[in-house]
């Protein structure tokens, strides 16, 4: 096995596991709770002959990732009064748009 990728974010590392899924790629998602203990998630290649491909795919993921705009910042929604990370443009409660 071999590591291509850590984070802090579990549901980066999922997102990042389910592209590498729909590539083909064998791979494990490690997270904390599968040691008992807190530790970041990672990403480990089963294969070597799928290392290449998989370091692509994470390069991408990367480079997509840092070149989006995000918002970090919270919101409510003014229609039905639903929290938000700031990553969100669309209530996922009603649909209404972010203002």
């Amino acid at each position: 096995m071999i590591r291509i990728y850590d984070t802090y974010d579990q549901g980066d590392a999922s997102l990042l596991s389910s592209i590498l899924n729909a590539e083909g790629i064998a791979h494990i998602l490690q997270t904390g709770q599968d040691k008992g203990h807190f530790e970041p998630p990672s990403i480990w290649v089963l294969r070597t002959s799928d290392l290449q491909r998989a370091e692509e795919i994470v390069a991408e993921y990367r480079r997509v990732k840092h070149s989006s705009p995000q918002r970090s910042d919270g919101w409510k929604c003014r229609k039905c009064g639903e929290d938000h990370h700031g990553t969100f443009s669309t209530c996922w409660n009603c649909g209404s748009e972010r203002r």
